[in-house]
């Protein structure tokens, strides 16, 4: 039987940031955006990326695994994806966000 073991990987972001890197032990892996606005509509974009090396004096190469994009309001949105590409690290980008006080979270989950 797997176990599913989840982590807030960026928590309420504001800005276009990157977030701290993580390291997923398992076989799949999965990642969720939401976010919202204090009013009117907005937009964030998130880029999922993950990188393969595991020699710490080798440049890390990070690649896209995945973009997401939210449609901010005063509700909670939210996007996902997921992998089964064995990433030995993995973070979040957000690379654009507008909206009246916008605010973002990602989340990571893995199956283990």
């Amino acid at each position: 039987m797997s176990k599913l073991s989840a982590v807030k990987i960026l928590d309420d972001t504001i800005t276009t940031a990157t977030g701290d890197v993580h390291y997923p032990i398992g076989a799949y892996i999965g990642f969720q955006a939401t976010g919202e606005t204090s009013a009117a509509a907005g937009a964030a974009t998130i880029v999922i990326e993950g990188h393969m090396i595991s020699d710490p004096s080798e440049t890390k190469v990070w690649e896209t695994i995945d973009t997401l994009a939210l449609t901010l309001g005063t509700t909670t949105t939210s996007d996902s994806g997921n992998t089964q590409t064995p990433f030995l690290a993995v973070r979040a980008r957000v690379s654009a966000i507008s909206g009246t006080d916008a605010t973002v979270r990602v989340y990571l989950c893995v199956e283990r």
